[in-house]
């Protein structure tokens, strides 16, 4: 994928590329290291203002730029790629903690927007420096607020929440696939693969991929789920309280 920025060609992994993806665990290192500080109820109140102002902001100003540019359309401009919908609930999470909620930014955020940013899909043409910005910063505050409530907050997922964030998958899959049918649109990919390379193209044809990515789902989350596994097993006294989900 080429993009011409400003005089400047944008390419995967490129010098531009890896710097945006390292602001990402710069943040996260900073939210882990001051930790305590913004567990103050003023501090921590003003860094969930101010998160929240950047995702809504972003995201409404990325659908404001489309049509103000006519390029916005049902067919694929709606807010409902897992990501999309990961970046509401996540604008949701920092007015009101909910666990339920959390899990499931926890799991469809980072295994969605990782991804995402590791291999974006904004297509083979010339992109606009301000849909590059929207792109990177609506995925990268998706995993910025997994990482707020849980070095922060102290949330955690449990072992039930792979279950339910399975089953809230599949469902939400099938609405989406009902309104892709309807309108003819291709939201989660369901219809076919994106343009960009991507994980779905080591997952077979249609619509066998659909299938291997039930496979996929599930070894995802075990594996984000790994880390909370480790930290039970060898160092509890890290995570002190209740190991069976709750927030801590």
């Amino acid at each position: 994928m080429h993009a011409l920025v400003f005089g400047l060609t944008f390419r995967p992994f490129s010098f531009y590329h890896m710097g945006a993806l390292a602001m990402i665990p710069l943040l996260g290192f900073l939210l882990f290291h001051f930790r305590q500080m913004i567990r103050q109820k003023k501090i921590n109140r003003i860094i969930r203002g101010i998160f929240f102002v950047i995702i809504v902001g972003n995201e409404l100003s990325g659908h404001i730029w489309l049509i103000l540019h006519h390029q916005w359309s049902i067919t694929w401009a709606a807010p409902l790629q897992l990501c999309d919908l990961s970046a509401l609930l996540s604008a949701i999470l920092l007015l009101k903690n909910h666990l339920i909620l959390y899990e499931l930014v926890y799991f469809w955020g980072l295994g969605g927007a990782v991804q995402a940013l590791l291999t974006p899909d904004i297509g083979s043409n010339p992109v606009p420096l301000f849909w590059l910005l929207q792109f990177f910063i609506s995925h990268g505050m998706i995993i910025i607020t997994c990482l707020f409530f849980t070095f922060v907050e102290r949330f955690r997922p449990s072992v039930k929440s792979i279950g339910k964030t399975i089953l809230a998958t599949n469902l939400y899959a099938v609405l989406i696939g009902f309104f892709n049918w309807c309108i003819g649109a291709n939201y989660l990919y369901i219809c076919h693969k994106p343009a960009a390379p991507s994980l779905l193209d080591y997952l077979g044809p249609w619509p066998w991929y659909i299938f291997s990515l039930e496979l996929v789902l599930g070894v995802m989350c075990c594996l984000l789920y790994l880390p909370f596994l480790i930290l039970d097993r060898f160092k509890p006294v890290l995570i002190p309280g209740k190991s069976d989900g709750s927030s801590l």
